[in-house]
């Protein structure tokens, strides 16, 4: 199999929020992660053992079919769910290679009005976790995330548009230390509703709401896969299709570890993908500086240099508002000062984004 791992850069130096910074973006001085490794991971995936009316994969499908495409790891997170890892470790664990992450996604009957659905991913955990309770759309967010800290495990609030369930508020009004500090920026299954519209906000949209208090929230991208035997072409028109290899996030951690993946998400030292991957990315309390491919992705048609990949950066500040565009293979955004944090998205000229995650400043 081949790895997919990139050295990081020895000038890197990664600046974003860290633990202490759940309440507030007062930051302190920046603190380097020390040299590390892209890890290339999925944190929502399905083999829908917890689910009836869904069809069922056997969990080493799931995990096979990530490990066959080049990923380093995996988590294997059904509803209301613990699928025991001893197993599937002894059988696709390969020591910096390939990890098998333990998950689970507790989920607690709709909120009402509304029929909201709040779910929350839970990676890293050592055991099932508590059954959610609460009213209101806070307090099960807060509930499902407390359930999966007391597991040891990291909470990612799920699909946000999905039933259009999360608003900024309610992730405001969650608890601002032991509440979520992840959510999903981009889902791939059909209906969740990344763009918004109708006067319903998008993920990105509410994700600077967020960011905008001065809370960091750090973004994930992920396929939420539920099937691994169906493919597009071979389903009927209607009949929508969650596959995999879609979304992703790249990790820059120490090690392939459950810890140094937790340790490295926790504080942001990553970022989030349909396809765009980055040559470097660093994070100063100067600029943020990142390097690109333009590498071509077409089927073999071209001649060298004749059809090369291009890119708009984006980098995004308080309100959603774009501070800068750089249309180069290497964007840099330089602080002037004023800026409460920093963030960028990358969009290439095939249609595939990346998220950064975002660099509060004082």
């Amino acid at each position: 199999m081949r790895t997919y791992m990139r050295p990081l850069t020895t000038s890197a130096v990664l600046v974003v929020g860290t633990v202490a910074l759940a309440a507030t973006a007062q930051t302190s001085a920046p603190k380097a992660p020390g040299p590390g490794v892209w890890y290339k991971g999925i944190v929502h995936a399905h083999a829908n053992w917890g689910v009836p009316q869904l069809p069922t994969t056997s969990p080493d499908v799931v995990v096979r079919w990530y490990r066959e495409h080049n990923y380093n790891f995996v988590s294997v997170t059904d509803l209301n769910y613990y699928t025991p890892p001893e197993g599937l470790k002894a059988l696709f664990d390969a020591p910096g290679r390939f990890l098998v992450v333990p998950g689970t996604e507790p989920s607690k009957d709709p909120i009402q009005p509304g029929n909201k659905i709040v779910d929350t991913i839970g990676i890293g955990i050592t055991g099932p976790v508590d059954a959610p309770t609460g009213e209101t759309v806070a307090l099960v967010l807060d509930s499902e995330a407390k359930a999966i800290r007391r597991a040891g495990g990291l909470p990612i609030a799920a699909h946000p548009n999905l039933t259009y369930a999360l608003t900024a508020a309610d992730l405001i009004s969650s608890d601002q230390t032991a509440g979520p500090r992840f959510f999903e920026v981009w889902n791939t299954e059909p209906g969740m509703n990344n763009l918004g519209g109708g006067g319903k906000p998008s993920t990105e949209q509410i994700w600077d709401e967020v960011l905008s208090t001065g809370r960091v929230m750090y973004g994930t991208a992920v396929d939420d896969s539920h099937h691994f035997y169906d493919f597009i072409s071979s389903r009927e028109t209607g009949s929508p299709l969650s596959n995999p290899g879609k979304a992703w996030i790249e990790v820059r951690a120490r090690e392939l570890s459950v810890a140094a993946i937790i340790e490295a998400m926790e504080r942001g030292d990553f970022y989030a993908t349909t396809g765009v991957v980055l040559l470097s990315y660093e994070a100063s309390s100067a600029a943020v500086r990142i390097g690109l491919s333009d590498q071509t992705r077409d089927l073999g048609w071209s001649l060298p240099g004749a059809n090369p990949q291009l890119y708009r950066t984006e980098f995004i500040g308080r309100g959603g508002k774009v501070l800068k565009v750089d249309e180069s293979l290497n964007p840099v955004y330089e602080f002037t000062g004023n800026e409460l944090y920093v963030r960028a998205r990358i969009t290439s000229s095939d249609g595939l984004v990346a998220w950064t995650q975002p660099v509060f400043r004082k």
